[in-house]
């Protein structure tokens, strides 16, 4: 298909392929990261290009799979970091090894890079082990998803680097190859054999050996040991006629292999690792995200942060219909080197897989809404959210329960300054976060902000610099829309029978009105608000920010709807005038989660219901547990948030239930709200 470019600025380029309308919003900053040709040993985080994949610390980053186990498990602790080292050892075992072969798997897939580790072998061999395992071991390379293997499956579908060691007599080459599940092609031919020496010396007893993997993508793929090219191959493909791979690909075709996991592999005999660093390779590299934003049913937004300016190849997949568009989106350059997507006139319900030409080999699914947004949403909610354990717990956790969609409530990041490149930088560090990170490659991220990501405590629309906050807001978050008119960020999105609405409260307060009724909205927004709820035929709407609907605070407290009681009023009157029905507010800040009744059947028919969640991280404010007169529930909970569930049926009938969670999954309380069948 051709590809017909129709417009291009600096700040922005739309690109139309046939019925695949893709916007690419742009600014003109350099990317800050740069690689270099660095030679082996440098250290990593010396601007070598090195990045270290174990910490020396603990497994972050790094996931288990056991034969016979699920991913995550190792009830033996075959797998510990002690004196600075990856270690596996069987000294927990009982009984023999009886193939319980091991795979440790870092998180994140790669697919152009040079992979450095630093291994070796001590002790003896637990009883039981197979006699080829001895003094065994292995850096697998382009491996499957590990999600994807099965429960009994030995070893995963890759390349693997062998490791052997010496027995102090006897020839025994290293940085071997092994197939599993995989051929490669060998001096120009196809080579079917399971493993192929290489030409390395033998490393005898415990000594040290450095080895080494240049990885091409689907090109070549070199084997270095201490610095010495001892193994050569190219395009690696899957076996089709193995049974593991032919669970993971088509079993009626070659599948070029060009990316995938790496794992370090144990085999019956005690290794360490004491380095496992990986320098990409030249050229354009996905360095943050992907984070999926405003899921329709005709197309989606996506946020990633590039290495360098474009051009930025990637291939398109409807993946039900097996059809596949290869595009190039070209960019002058980008601003922080961050770049949305925007996809329009896709089809509904359809799976969608987008895939990028990088040295990381990113590549990761969506699926549109249903036809008319579908009959069912599941929406997280949550605020206050710090990069650390505890908050990784939570995101966990939404991944857990299946949510459809998330929407942060704001201090999510801390920044408190409008400086532009601290905003940016805290962006960047909060969309890497473990726990988030892989949340939003496949759940639809929806944000507003609050006083700490705005820039300053309990602030309000008076702020100096809080342009600069707008920009960084804009090129980090793939939200629906941002305002009006270069002004706030106010936005709503409908998912299922739910149409959320998410208010800005900080952006215009105080900036319009007199003193005696101050605004907190400002003039555009309500206008905004009234279009939306005048114009929605959602059965549930959800209005959410990130100061709370009351005045019920912490003393001293300023930035709530209780001191704006005339736009509380106006809010009111609103919901009155437009017949809106089956109102839920949502708020966050405070760090202590409640379920508030507002008063309001009087004019509106029903009375109003405030979820307030916070804080996702650990830190809570007892002093905000203060006393209302509508107060139905209040708990602080650590690492906790909102999950929204509601459902309709044909006949109209529907409920949404509020429930509060915890990490744990505990529902802490839980409230419903129904809706009768139509008559």
């Amino acid at each position: 298909m051709a590809l017909r470019r129709t417009t291009y600025s600096a700040c922005t380029s739309e690109i139309s392929l046939k019925h695949h309308i893709l916007t690419l919003a742009t600014a003109l900053v350099t990317a800050s990261i740069a690689l270099g040709d660095t030679p082996t040993g440098d250290a990593p985080g010396e601007d070598t290009g090195w990045i270290s994949l174990f910490n020396g610390q603990d497994l972050s980053g790094w996931n288990v799979k056991v034969v016979g186990h699920e991913l995550g498990e190792d009830p033996w602790n075959t797998v510990r970091v002690e004196d600075g080292m990856i270690r596996m050892n069987y000294d927990d075992y009982e009984g023999t090894f009886d193939d319980r072969f091991l795979h440790l798997f870092h998180d994140v897939p790669w697919s152009r890079y040079r992979l450095l580790v630093e291994y070796r072998f001590h002790g003896e061999q637990v009883p039981g082990g197979p006699g080829w395992a001895w003094r065994n071991s292995g850096a697998m390379l382009h491996c499957q998803d590990p999600a994807t293997m099965g429960t009994d499956q030995a070893f995963p579908v890759s390349i693997e680097g062998q490791f052997l060691g010496g027995d102090g007599t006897n020839e025994r080459s290293t940085g071997n190859l092994c197939t599993p599940g995989t051929h490669v092609r060998l001096d120009g031919k196809l080579d079917k054999r399971h493993c192929i020496n290489s030409n390395s010396k033998t490393m005898h007893g415990d000594q040290w050996v450095t080895a080494e993997f240049e990885v091409d993508g689907g090109g070549t793929v070199r084997h270095f040991i201490n610095g010495d090219l001892v193994m050569e191959y190219e395009k690696p493909i899957l076996d089709t006629n193995d049974p593991d791979a032919a669970a993971i690909a088509p079993a009626d075709r070659v599948t070029r292999l060009d990316r995938g996991w790496i794992a370090l592999q144990g085999e019956s005999h005690p290794v360490d690792f004491r380095r496992v660093d990986i320098k990409p390779l030249d050229g354009l590299r996905v360095i943050g995200g992907p984070v999926l934003g405003n899921l329709r049913e005709d197309g989606a937004s996506v946020w990633l942060r590039f290495n360098e300016p474009g051009p930025i190849p990637y291939e398109l997949t409807n993946l039900d219909k097996d059809i596949s568009w290869n595009l190039e989106i070209p960019v002058e350059g980008v601003h922080d080197g961050s770049v949305t997507f925007q996809f329009g006139d896709l089809e509904p319900g359809t799976r969608y897989r987008l895939r990028f030409d990088d040295a990381t080999g990113t590549d990761f699914h969506f699926t549109t809404l249903p036809r008319g947004a579908g009959e069912h949403a599941r929406i997280a909610f949550g605020s206050c959210a710090k990069e650390q354990p505890g908050s990784a717990s939570v995101w966990k956790r939404m991944t857990d329960d299946d949510v459809t969609a998330l929407v942060l409530l704001g201090d999510t990041p801390y920044i408190d300054t409008t400086d532009l490149e601290i905003q940016r930088r805290r962006y960047r560090e909060f969309a890497a976060a473990d726990g988030f990170r892989q949340l939003a490659t496949h759940v639809p991220v929806y944000s507003t902000w609050d006083d700490h990501d705005i820039g300053r405590n309990d602030t309000d629309g008076t702020l100096k610099g809080k342009e600069n906050s707008r920009k960084a807001f804009l090129e980090h978050r793939p939200n629906p829309g941002s305002g009006e008119h270069g002004q706030g960020i106010y936005t709503s999105f409908r998912q299922g029978p739910v149409e959320v609405f998410i208010l800005d409260t900080r952006w215009f307060a105080r900036t319009e009105g007199g003193e005696d009724d101050p605004t907190l909205l400002g003039a555009a927004q309500w206008a905004w608000l009234e279009r939306g709820l005048e114009a929605s035929n959602a059965p549930f709407t959800i209005l959410c920010n990130g100061m709370v609907f009351n005045g019920s605070v912490r003393p001293g407290k300023t930035d709530c709807w209780g001191r704006y009681p005339k736009e509380y009023d106006r809010l009111i009157d609103l919901l009155e005038c437009t017949g809106t029905r089956n109102v839920v507010l949502v708020s966050g800040d405070v760090h202590w989660s409640r379920s508030i009744r507002h008063e309001a059947s009087d004019r509106l028919g029903f009375d109003l219901v405030e979820y307030t969640t916070s804080p996702i991280h650990e830190h809570l404010i007892k002093a905000a547990d203060a006393p209302h007169p509508g107060l139905r529930w209040s708990r602080g909970e650590v690492n906790s948030f909102l999950l929204v569930d509601a459902s309709t049926k044909q006949d109209g009938s529907g409920t949404l239930t509020a429930s509060f969670r915890n990490a744990a999954g505990d529902v802490l309380h839980s409230e419903t709200m129904s809706i009768a069948a139509e008559d």
